[in-house]
């Protein structure tokens, strides 16, 4: 099953590429999503790739201080932690947490 979600994954990112010229959300969360099911699959260096991806696109966008862009931390430090790679992934729950503190911080000072 894991292998199908992984393909599924891959032509909804392919499909996204084709029908637009710029990186917009959609891309993103194809990529998002690809990235936890190549790490379901098995597949460690395609499944951080297509997190970073993610990422990049999400902070191309959103600003580095949105929700969504703390999600993409959180879930980069879940798979690198998964792959052994815990110096990086501290690194990464560290963005994520800040993240949140900022984007927090930012609604608390409008509703102010």
């Amino acid at each position: 099953i894991h292998d199908l979600s992984l393909s599924c994954a891959q032509e909804a990112v392919n499909v996204i590429k084709e029908s637009t010229a710029t990186a917009n959300m959609a891309l993103a969360d194809a990529h998002h999503t690809l990235g936890l099911c190549a790490d379901g699959a098995g597949s460690k260096e395609l499944s951080q790739e297509s997190l970073h991806q993610a990422l990049k696109i999400r902070e191309e966008i959103l600003g580095a201080e949105h929700p969504s862009v703390a999600d993409s931390w959180k879930a980069l430090a879940q798979i690198l932690r998964k792959h052994g790679l815990t110096h990086q992934a501290a690194e990464a729950q560290d963005r994520a947490n800040m993240c949140m503190i900022r984007s927090q911080r930012k609604f608390t000072a409008q509703r102010a």
